[in-house]
Order: C-alpha cells, then structure tokens, then sequence
C-alpha cells in the first residue's frame, strides 16, 4: 500500500484493513500529522482520530515500525499519541490523549474545555483485548496489560499491569527491576 486517505507518511509494507476510518478534524490547517512506520497492520473498523491544531504543538499521532492494532480499536491522537515499535493492541482497546473536564464551570459537560495528555506506548509492549488507556499515561517497553484493564496512570517498563484501574501484578521473568537492597548485597565482601 502507498497511501490511505487522512494518513501523512506512510510507511512500506502496511497493511491497512478497507474500512478503517481516519477522522480529522475538519477546521485543522494541516500542521499536524498521522504518520505510519514501515509494515504496520490496522485491522478492521479501527478508528484513528486527530484533532485541531490549537490542541497541544507536536501532538501528532506516530505509529512505529511493526505495529499490529486488531479489529475495533479507537486511537485517539488528539493530545498526542506516540505508538514505538513493535507493539501489539488487542482488539477492542480505546487509547484516549484527549477527554473532557467535568469542573469546567458549565453544567453539560460538551460544553467544558477538553483536556489533553499525550499517551505513550513504549517499544515491544502489548496491550490486550479491551482495554482502555487514558490521557497522560505512559506504558513502559516491553510492559504487558492485561485483557480488560483500565489504565489510569503509567506502567513501567516490563511490568504486568491488570484490573480496573490497572495495577502492576508483577514483572516478566527476567526483566525484573533491580531492588536497592541487591544492588547492596553484591558490593559486600
């Protein structure tokens, strides 16, 4: 594929599913960018949003190399989005950089500011099936998120995030963080 309509760059070797939708919105003068890196696969009924370009500068949406988003996944770019490479989304995950503040001042919430957090999904992490990322956050490399997790706020890298709102379980073996107290045992004679 060497194009798809709303998409700035994209990379060789996609694989872009018919109907997957770009949405834009219509009164950005072009200053901001959805750009795909090479050999990412964007299933079907997957939604990629991008926003004005009053919203945060340098809020664009990135994708890296090898990305595979399933089927009925929403991304939203507004306040930012930066997928690194070799990530897998499950099907059904919401990413939301954007939402609405509820202590705006007005009684409808449409009519409240939007707030804005750029989301980051670090290289090699995998978010399962149904999940939800929320504004702001940022998943480390190589961190796991467990099927049907909300996320609220950052997983470090190589960590087991799972619940609702997500917590870390644990870490993959082998990638264990290192605890202070190793560290002071091994400098002992």
């Amino acid at each position: 594929m060497t194009d798809f309509p709303g998409i700035d760059v994209l990379g060789s070797g996609c694989q872009i599913c018919s109907n997957v939708t770009v949405m834009r919105s219509p009164v950005s003068g072009g200053n901001r960018s959805i750009i795909l890196g090479n050999d990412v696969m964007l299933f079907a009924h997957v939604r990629l949003l991008l926003g004005e370009d009053c919203e945060p500068k340098g809020a664009d949406l990135r994708i890296g190399n090898r990305v595979v988003i399933n089927v009925r996944c929403y991304i939203s770019g507004e306040g930012g989005l930066t997928i690194d490479d070799d990530v897998m989304i499950g099907s059904n995950v919401h990413v939301l950089s954007a939402g609405h503040a509820i202590h705006g001042g007005d009684a409808v919430i449409a009519r409240n500011p939007i707030t804005h957090g750029a989301v980051h999904i670090g290289k090699g992490a995998w978010i399962g099936a149904n999940c939800t990322i929320l504004q702001g956050v940022c998943i480390g490399n190589g961190a796991v998120v467990g099927a049907g997790s909300v996320v609220t706020r950052s997983v470090p890298p190589f960590a087991v995030a799972v619940g609702n709102p997500a917590r870390v379980a644990h870490y993959r073996d082998g990638f264990q963080p290192k605890r202070w107290w190793h560290i002071f045992k091994r400098a002992l004679p």
